[in-house]
C-alpha cells in the first residue's frame, strides 16, 4: 500500500479485512485449511490474512467472490 503513509491507518485496514474474512469463513463453517483448499491457497496464507499480517490480493478477493457468490 504505497499510497498510505500512515502505518497505523494501514494496519487498521488490514485488520478489518482480516476480521471480515474470518467472519465469512466461520459463517461458512469452514476451517482455515478447508477455506484455503476451496480458494486454491494455503492455510498459512489464510491465517496471515485473518491476523492482518498480509493483505489479500485482488486475485484472491476475486476468487472469494466468484467461488462463494459474495
Amino acid at each position: 500500500m504505497k499510497y498510505c503513509q500512515d502505518k497505523k491507518f494501514q494496519t487498521e485496514i488490514e485488520m478489518d479485512i482480516g476480521e471480515r474474512l474470518k467472519k465469512v469463513r466461520e459463517f461458512l463453517g469452514l476451517t482455515q485449511e478447508e477455506f484455503a483448499q476451496k480458494l486454491d491457497t494455503t492455510q498459512a496464507v489464510i491465517s496471515n490474512y485473518e491476523r492482518g499480517a498480509r493483505v489479500p490480493t485482488v486475485d484472491f478477493l476475486n476468487r472469494l467472490t466468484r467461488i462463494f457468490h459474495l
